[in-house]
């Protein structure tokens, strides 16, 4: 998937309801650049990039079924 695939396709997402929160998630522009960059100045590697890309469809349907939290103390 291109860049510009991958953009389009986070923007499209918008937001994603959580019942464990109970309430809505957005994926915003900041997020977006979270995906591409480790901080400000420092980009993340292509593979890393690709990979947290690849994942996010896994990512909106976890959140939207997520009902618990486990394994926090």
């Amino acid at each position: 998937m291109e860049k510009e695939e991958r953009e389009k396709f986070y923007k499209s997402i918008g937001k994603v309801h959580c019942p464990y929160f109970k309430d809505d998630i957005y994926f915003s522009d900041k997020g977006l650049e979270h995906l591409g960059f480790k901080n400000y100045f420092t980009p993340r590697t292509n593979a890393d990039s690709s990979m947290r890309f690849k994942l996010l469809p896994c990512v909106v349907e976890i959140i939207r079924l997520s009902n618990t939290l486990q394994g926090f103390t």
